[in-house]
């Protein structure tokens, strides 16, 4: 049988993970902060091959910045039947995650798939021929299944380990996210951070707050569940009213303390699916709570594996979706 569809994936170029080729990361850094693709697996000369082949009736570009915006150009003059879908999560209208080939790739695709980010920014999806395809971040299916493993093996045994108590931030440094620890911090709450930017933090003013490398992969779940509580802070700068994260911690089987925003509640509620707070007062009001209350952990974790059944949030469910578009 002929190919019908090709999908590209991010994950081809995650520069953020151990890879066998950190030379030609290092350049796609260099030329993606200026907003210059760099192919350096050579995809859009392979889609071009496939596309002269005939009978190409979808592309799949999962956040695929590296495709050169001349190859869909192509695409779409000389087979105008075959759909391009660009599939990102992330929000691609922002000053940190355009680039410029993005922009002129983006009169090109027939669909575009994202997280739902509330009426402005889903209006900057504007081209009338084009369809909004807006959902909930996705997670993959493997560490949902792990997710479940972990949570039906755990026992209040395990929640009422004092010694086990720890929280958890993983992300990127943000001057609010500092104000919030800072405040967690003078009221001797412990938490351990991993990501990319805290070095330039004071950390004189931060001494309940252990700063760690980024985590990725395995060692980025296998943190999630084994975290007593993990912390989430959505970023202003993303304009987002959820995050991958609430999806990940919650579906992997991690227990998850979360800035409130109603769209998050409204999918995933409070103190069913995970415990939000609005304030820093608030933020620590709720930590103290939790430890008071361990088996509230448990109950919420046993919520979430017939939560994330009803939403499917499969990465494979959704790619699934994609392919039976016509």
């Amino acid at each position: 049988d002929s190919i019908k569809t090709i999908t590209l994936s991010k994950n081809f170029i995650n520069y953020s993970q151990s890879i066998r080729v950190p030379i030609e990361i290092f350049i796609y850094k260099v030329f993606f902060r200026f907003g210059i693709r760099y192919d350096y697996t050579n995809c859009s000369a392979r889609i071009v091959n496939q596309v002269l082949k005939g009978n190409i009736e979808q592309i799949i570009l999962n956040k695929g910045n590296f495709i050169n915006s001349s190859t869909l150009k192509f695409v779409k003059e000389y087979s105008p039947k075959t759909k391009i879908i660009y599939w990102c999560e992330d929000n691609m209208f922002i000053r940190q995650h355009k680039t410029r080939n993005f922009a002129n790739s983006f009169q090109f695709f027939d669909y575009y798939y994202s997280v739902d980010r509330g009426k402005n920014e889903n209006s900057k999806i504007k081209e009338v021929k084009m369809k909004k395809l807006l959902d909930l971040p996705t997670l993959y299916h493997g560490e949902i299944e792990k997710g479940k493993q972990f949570v039906n093996s755990m026992s209040s045994n395990l929640i009422d380990n004092k010694n086990e108590r720890s929280i958890t931030f993983i992300g990127y440094f943000d001057q609010e996210r500092v104000e919030y620890l800072k405040y967690l911090s003078e009221n001797n709450i412990k938490v351990d951070v991993y990501g990319n930017g805290w070095k330039k933090v004071k950390k004189s003013n931060l001494k309940n707050i252990t700063f760690n490398n980024p985590i990725y992969g395995e060692d980025y779940f296998n943190k999630i569940r084994n975290s007593f509580i993990n912390l989430n802070f959505i970023r202003k700068l993303s304009k987002d009213i959820i995050n991958n994260k609430t999806v990940e911690v919650i579906g992997s089987g991690g227990f998850l303390i979360s800035e409130y925003s109603d769209f998050q509640n409204l999918y995933f509620p409070h103190e069913k699916s995970a415990i939000y707070f609005r304030t820093k007062e608030e933020l620590l009001e709720k930590i103290i709570y939790v430890k008071e209350n361990p088996k509230k952990i448990l109950e919420i974790k046993k919520y979430n594996i017939k939560k994330m059944e009803e939403l499917n949030l499969s990465t494979l469910n959704m790619y699934n979706k994609l392919l039976d578009i016509k």
